[in-house]
């Protein structure tokens, strides 16, 4: 396992302000570390790799990610015109630009930061910012670099305020970007993705293992799960569950066939669990969906 290298806020920041912001330009490779404090990256030009949780993320241009403390990562850039801006920061920063003595800065500061101060787990590797947004937020960058360097009267004021503007368009772009995101992810991995939901469209009536989509789309079982949740905003298991539901629905509807028969033709160990999975999906048991589409019928042969 790769050694983690550890940066320390009291090590980093030089000064009060607990904030520092760097253009890069061209290759680098930041190794496997972790820090105590928040860290942003934002692609301008060229591409990156971001590794984290033993998986590595192709970043392009309009690209960010928000990092929490604690979590391990690298980052490598290979292009010689590759522009990555890291702005770094700890929570002291942001909570220090409102006034404590109205004594409810707190909610406003965790606005800014609450959805980015999470668990590794949920940290996402990456997501892409709208063109007109990343030309502001540029811009904003830009800004904020000259005052960081500069250092004229009143700058902690004007870089606060920079950073504050940027986080709060990252994320208002965070919840917008979802679907964008969705759509991008469909598009790098379009084959896969369509190689797995033929495989599980052949078998969902039978098993259907991680691993053995994973193996087809040569994917990692943590890289497989994200991309294909990206793609259908569901999980392995409840893809196949409501592929499931909509077999069983049309054999309630155009068969006579026992509600036993039904489960073990979609795919249910039994009929106990295939009642509970349909009422949990659809609201009613298989016996009451069945009557209330045959009244249905009846009524418009009427």
């Amino acid at each position: 396992m790769d050694r983690i290298r550890i940066f320390k806020a009291d090590e980093i920041f030089d000064d009060s302000l607990q904030f520092k912001i760097y253009r890069h330009i061209g290759k680098m490779n930041k190794v496997l570390h972790t820090h105590d404090y928040i860290q942003m990256w934002y692609v301008a030009s060229g591409a990156c790799i971001h590794r984290y949780r033993e998986e590595s993320y192709h970043l392009v241009p309009g690209d960010v990610f928000i990092l929490p403390p604690g979590v391990p990562h690298a980052m490598f850039v290979e292009d010689n015109t590759s522009v990555i801006w890291d702005i770094e920061f700890t929570p002291g920063f942001i909570s220090d630009a409102f006034d404590r003595q109205n004594g409810d800065y707190l909610s406003d500061y965790q606005a800014y930061i609450r959805p980015f101060l999470v668990a590794s787990e949920q940290v996402k590797p990456f997501f892409t910012l709208r063109a007109e947004c990343s030309k502001y937020i540029e811009r904003l960058l830009e800004e904020t670099l000259q005052e960081f360097n500069c250092k004229n009267e009143q700058y902690p004021l004007f870089i606060r305020a920079n950073v504050l503007k940027i986080l709060a368009i990252v994320t208002r772009e965070y919840g917008h970007g979802i679907d964008f995101q969705r759509r991008r992810v469909l598009e790098r991995n379009r084959a896969q993705i369509n190689e797995a939901l033929r495989y599980i469209k052949l078998h969902y009536t039978s098993h259907v293992y991680l691993s053995d989509v994973c193996e087809i789309t040569k994917m990692s079982p943590a890289r497989f799960s994200m991309v294909f949740k990206s793609a259908t905003g569901m999980t392995l298991s409840e893809y196949v569950l409501s592929l499931r539901i909509e077999r069983a629905k049309d054999c309630l509807i155009r068969s006579d066939d026992s509600i036993s028969n039904i489960a073990d033709i979609c795919g249910f160990y039994d009929s106990a669990a295939f009642g509970r999975a349909f009422k949990r999906a659809i609201g009613i048991s298989p016996l009451k969906y069945r009557k209330f589409y045959k009244i249905i019928q009846k009524n418009e042969k009427e």
